[in-house]
């Protein structure tokens, strides 16, 4: 018995690791158009390509599909109700996964006599060839002898598979049916990207299918597309849809179009009527880009709006085509409909104000201005400065509270935050972020800017304009810290304005329990000083006065142009206080000892002063002196110049030596000035770069002039 169990979980396992390989078994269905319509009007054009394949698909779980081949089929228009392609050889019976009814996601098969690709269904994907077992057979019996697996593509060599035509007669702009999300069964390895996402679904449609009015996207379309048909397995597509032919200068006459005005009127072909009456779409240009026609839901709009310069196009509820899809569904037969709209309608320019909006979609609510009530203010508090982080401008029509409205003119015009600049310029705000720095308070603008480039003022007078100011309410405290690494940092400080309109009223600053200074108080004046662009506290004159500070905090108070007070409260957190105070008191000490060595230097040049000035006047006087004896001597005579001239040269010698030792003593006098000077210099230098002051380098004294040699002459 367990024998038998182990064999029977081996068979089981190796069943399921089955695999079957498409290249191993070729299989030409040998396909023949029954009915329809070629590329170009020639036959339709089956190819089976080889040598591109589908590596894997589990859709199975009894057995893994590998390497199966395309098999494209290349055609240019087929009609629902056309008889489609057949296979012509009868050894092998063909299934393909079902995507009819509500088995849009789910994995059905059947067995197929005839298929195509039209309104009704398109047969693409994974299709089977087998003589032992079809449809769902091959999943109850986990059939694994297949005759062949293609993988079937429907293509165009101009990228478009058409429906058939639909004539349209000027603005009579007709609904149709599209194909839609669940028209191709995503087991196939492919999906329908519908083309528009707005229409009306019927729940008898299972989501296969929508109803869309056909209109041209552009003046020169010759086609409408529904969609595309996107296939995943080797990311091609084809568009899919019908072609148009407008019919102008007909007995239809062109639907007339009626003026209404949307806070008044109701949106209806006739004034008995009602709306729910009524299909409505809206026709027009949006963001400038391709023209639409998207379906208006009034009870549920999702996001569909009516804009200024759109139409509005209605279709009766009661029409017989519309009553019988929407009981019966799609079927065969009864697909290819034209639904022509009753009436359009057309809108007057409504009463519309500029509004500001935070990021999340919140409007922002302004208060007056206290002496100028017609200005608008947003007074920030903190929950504003924590929460909101951006902020955009808005246009939105007044006296109304229908969402299909609110947005009338945002096809037409931008609504562009702006900061006027002092010079006359405007800067565009991509993104006001409010900061408790205060960085984005000021005045602001929103400005329309047309999408279309033109400027019209006719178009812009029927919209009110906003600017406004955001201030800082008194709840607002900001609070600011400081970190002070050395004596350099130590700068306290208020700007002067904080922003424009907002202007520094007050200053205090706290240092200790018994160290507080206010600027508005005369005592405490003295220690403020008034900059160019901001007010300082003296810091250095409170460490001179040898006070000490426990704690660092100052205000400044600011007083807008509407007389809002609000302060920034700023708190500065010292590295190091010990080394803080450290290099008040050594600067403090380097600057006495600095200054009594300055006086002592001084005396001492003083007195060296006085002492070369005696020394020149003794000489003076002496030289003088000489220069009369020698007058009063003259030449002397020729027989007493022999004699004397031994003790004339003696004493001559004499008296040049101590000449020239009084020139020896003034000479030193010089040199030592010279390097007292040098000294006073570089101590002057040590003290600047202690104190950051200058002291002027003292000059040297001029030397005295050259002594005269004198020979004295005795009688």
């Amino acid at each position: 018995m367990v024998i038998l169990l182990l064999c029977l979980s081996i068979l089981i396992n190796s069943c399921a690791n089955l695999e079957f390989h498409g290249n191993n078994h070729l299989y030409d269905p040998k396909f023949e158009l029954e009915k329809g319509t070629a590329e170009n009007g020639g036959k339709i054009k089956f190819e089976t390509i080889a040598t591109k394949n589908i590596n894997k698909s589990e859709i199975f779980n009894h057995i893994t599909l590998r390497n199966i081949a395309y098999h494209q089929i290349t055609f240019k228009k087929m009609n629902s109700g056309d008889k489609g392609i057949q296979s012509k050889n009868s050894d092998a019976k063909v299934t393909a996964i079902d995507s009819t009814l509500a088995h849009g996601n789910s994995l059905k098969l059947k067995e197929l006599n005839i298929f195509g690709c039209d309104l009704i269904e398109c047969i693409v994907g994974f299709v089977f060839y087998s003589s032992v077992g079809s449809g769902k057979a091959i999943i109850d019996n986990k059939v694994v002898d297949f005759k062949g697996v293609l993988y079937h593509k429907f293509i165009s060599n101009d990228g478009f598979i058409s429906f058939g035509d639909i004539y349209v007669y000027d603005n009579h702009f007709p609904l149709i049916l599209c194909p839609y999300k669940n028209w191709i069964n995503t087991l196939t390895l492919s999906e329908f990207k519908p083309k528009e996402g707005t229409g009306i679904l019927f729940d008898k449609f299972y989501n296969r299918h929508i109803l869309q009015p056909m209109f041209p996207r552009n003046p020169y379309a010759t086609r409408f597309i529904c969609g595309e048909i996107y296939y995943s397995s080797d990311r091609s597509s084809v568009n899919i849809g019908y072609r148009i032919k407008f019919l102008l200068n007909t007995d239809h006459k062109a639907l007339e179009t009626t003026n209404i005005d949307l806070l008044k009127d109701k949106l209806v072909c006739h004034k008995q009527q009602k709306e729910d009456d009524y299909y409505h779409f809206v026709h027009g240009t949006y963001n400038g880009k391709e023209t639409q026609m998207k379906y208006l839901n009034l009870k549920s709009p999702n996001g569909v709006n009516i804009y200024n310069d759109t139409k509005i196009y209605l279709y009766n509820k009661a029409d017989q085509q519309i009553k019988k899809l929407n009981e019966q569904g799609v079927k065969m037969g009864n697909n290819f409909i034209s639904i022509e709209p009753v009436c359009a309608l057309s809108v007057k320019p409504l009463s519309a104000s500029i509004k500001l909006y935070t990021k999340d979609g919140k409007e922002v609510a302004f208060s007056s201005s206290g002496n100028n009530t017609a200005k608008k203010v947003l007074y920030v508090d903190e929950k504003i400065v924590k929460d909101v982080k951006d902020y955009k401008c808005r246009v939105v029509v007044d006296g109304t509270n229908k969402e299909y409205i609110k947005n009338f003119y945002t096809s037409t015009f931008d609504a562009q935050l702006i900061s006027p600049q002092s010079n006359g310029d405007e800067k565009i705000i991509k993104n006001l972020t409010l900061k408790e720095d205060l960085k984005g308070f000021g005045k602001y603008s929103c400005k329309l800017i047309p999408k279309d480039g033109v400027n019209d003022r006719k178009r812009e007078q029927n919209i009110k304009g906003l600017t406004f100011e955001m201030v800082p309410s008194g709840k607002l405290t900001t609070l600011k810290e400081e970190l002070w690494n050395s004596t350099t940092d130590a700068m306290i400080h208020c700007d002067i304005f904080a922003y424009k309109d907002s202007k520094l009223s007050d200053m205090s600053v706290t240092l200790s329990n018994t160290s507080k200074y206010t600027n508005s108080i005369k005592a405490d004046k003295k220690m403020f000083a008034e900059e160019t662009t901001y007010i300082k506290f003296k810091i250095l004159d409170y460490i001179n006065e040898n006070k000490t500070f426990e704690k660092i905090n100052y205000n400044c108070i600011y007083k807008t142009a509407d007389e809002t007070v609000y302060s920034v409260q700023k708190k500065a957190n010292i590295a190091d206080p010990e080394l803080m105070q450290s290099d008040y008191d050594d600067t403090s000490s380097d600057d006495s000892k600095g200054t009594t060595i300055l006086i002592i230097l001084g005396i001492i040049l003083i007195i060296l002063f006085v002492a070369t000035l005696i020394a020149s006047i003794f000489i003076m006087k002496k030289l003088r002196k000489n220069r009369n004896i020698r007058k009063q001597l003259g030449l002397g005579r020729s027989s007493s110049s022999s004699a004397s001239s031994s003790s004339s040269f003696s004493t001559s010698k004499s008296s040049m030596s101590g000449l020239s030792g009084v020139k020896s003593n003034i000479s030193g006098i010089n040199s030592n000035m010279s390097g007292v000077s040098g000294s006073v210099s570089g101590l002057s230098k040590n003290t600047s770069s202690k104190m950051n002051s200058k002291v002027s380098k003292v000059s040297k004294p001029t030397p005295t002039s050259n002594v005269q040699r004198i020979n004295f002459v005795t009688k």
